[in-house]
């Protein structure tokens, strides 16, 4: 068992730096342009009927199905305080969070692990996508109890901690840059 855990550290932590070394000249690590985000509130749901909501409230697409997934993009959220920018929890919908910039979450003690720009606990089914997360106390993207997932091109540099994955198997995609990447299980 625990080597089979070194094993996906060694392997993970090798997928990061090879991204990080071979990234492309033309990949972008800076923020998206402040014309294109919409300024949005900090954003916690904890279940599919919260997260249906949210997507209806605010008027975005899909149908939280495959090939029909919620789209949560474009946002600027600066949660301003011990929160996660987004916070999604105990979820199976389909859901892609893209094209955010998610910062200012202050963290200031566990066990909650307050202070993350994107924070997944207990979702399937979820894709974090081109997404910036910097200047967050805690980490840039954390996945906890989280599994059939993906996490691709994210920049989670400028926080404490870039992306972390606590007992959970997210597919990680090259180009995904980060200061800081750790697998717990």
């Amino acid at each position: 068992m625990r080597d089979d855990r070194n094993r996906r550290l060694s392997i993970f932590l090798a997928m990061a730096m090879i991204a990080t070394i071979f990234a492309s000249p033309g990949l972008s690590t800076t923020v998206q342009a402040d014309e294109a985000l919409i300024e949005h509130d900090s954003i916690r749901v904890n279940n599919d009927t919260e997260l249906s909501q949210l997507i209806a409230d605010n008027g975005w697409e899909g149908n939280g199905v495959a090939g029909d997934s919620y789209v949560i993009e474009n946002l600027d959220i600066d949660a301003a305080g011990p929160a996660a920018a987004i916070y999604i929890g105990n979820t199976t919908k389909h859901v892609v969070i893209r094209d955010c910039y998610l910062h200012g979450a202050q963290y200031i003690s566990d066990p909650w692990m307050n202070g993350v720009g994107l924070y997944l606990y207990n979702v399937t089914n979820a894709i974090a996508e081109d997404n910036t997360a910097d200047g967050n106390g805690g980490h840039g993207i954390y996945l906890f109890y989280a599994s059939n997932n993906t996490v691709a091109n994210n920049n989670a540099s400028g926080n404490n901690y870039g992306i972390f994955l606590d007992s959970s198997s997210p597919t990680p995609r090259p180009h995904t840059q980060t200061t800081s990447t750790a697998i717990l299980s």
